[in-house]
C-alpha cells in the first residue's frame, strides 16, 4: 500500500474499467442530441474522451504529461456556448484534474476538484434530467475515501464508506453531498454490482493501511 502522501498515479481513479461506461455514453448522447446541433453535442463527446485520455495518462504515470494535456484542451479547445453542454464537459475536466493534483500529492485541491465534480453531476440531473448520473457520483465520492485513507485519516474515510454503502442501498438520507433527492436508487444491478465492488476495493484498502 502506498503511504499517505506517497503518489500513486492510479489512486484515485479504478483500474477496472467501467461495464456501465457504454451505456452512460449511450444515454447522454441520446439526452443531448434531442436538445442540440449534433455537431456540438460531438464536439461535447470528443471533448470527453480526451480528459478521459488524460486521465489514462495520469494512470500510466505520466503525470507531467497528463497535467500538459489538461492545461491544453482547458485553454485551446472551445466549448458550445450552453451550459448544459459545459457541465457535461466539466464532469470529465474535474476528475482528471483531480487525478493529476492527487498524483502531485496534493490532496486537498483533489478533494476540492472532486466535490466541485459531485455537485456539477447533482446539477444535471436536478436541472437537466441526468438521471443516469448516480453510479457515477458515488464513484466520485469513493474516489474521496481513497483521498481520505491515504491521508491517513482512517476513521474519517470508514465513516465515508460506511455511508457510501448505505446510499448504494438505498438510504437516501446519507449522502453527504448535494442533491440527495436527485440520487436513483436503489442501483440497477449492474451499476450497483460495480459501485459495490469498488466499494469493496476501498475497504480492502483502508484495512491494509489502518494495519
Amino acid at each position: 500500500m502506498t503511504e499517505p502522501g506517497a503518489a500513486d498515479p492510479g489512486a484515485i481513479h479504478s483500474r477496472t474499467a467501467d461495464p456501465t461506461a457504454g451505456a452512460l455514453r449511450r444515454r447522454q448522447f441520446a439526452l443531448l442530441l434531442g436538445r442540440y446541433r449534433p455537431e456540438d453535442v460531438i464536439c461535447v463527446q470528443v471533448v470527453t474522451d480526451y480528459y478521459q485520455h488524460v486521465a489514462t495518462t495520469a494512470k500510466s504515470g505520466r503525470v507531467d504529461a497528463a497535467a500538459a494535456q489538461w492545461r491544453i484542451l482547458r485553454r485551446d479547445v472551445p466549448i458550445p456556448d450552453a451550459p448544459e453542454l459545459r457541465y457535461v464537459v466539466e464532469l470529465a475536466s474535474l476528475p482528471a484534474a483531480a487525478l493529476i493534483h492527487f498524483a502531485e500529492g496534493d490532496h486537498r485541491a483533489a478533494r476540492e476538484l472532486l466535490v466541485q465534480a459531485l455537485d456539477v453531476a447533482a446539477e444535471l440531473a436536478a436541472r437537466y434530467g441526468h438521471d443516469y448520473l448516480t453510479g457515477k457520483r458515488l464513484h466520485l465520492a469513493a474516489n474521496l475515501v481513497r483521498i481520505t485513507t491515504t491521508e491517513g485519516r482512517h476513521e474519517a474515510a470508514a465513516a465515508l464508506l460506511a455511508d457510501l454503502d448505505a446510499v448504494a442501498r438505498g438510504e437516501r438520507h446519507r449522502w453527504r453531498f448535494t442533491g440527495a433527492a436527485t440520487l436513483d436508487i436503489p442501483l440497477p444491478d449492474d451499476v450497483g454490482a460495480f459501485v459495490h465492488a469498488q466499494l469493496r476495493r476501498e475497504a480492502a484498502r483502508l484495512l491494509e493501511a489502518s494495519g
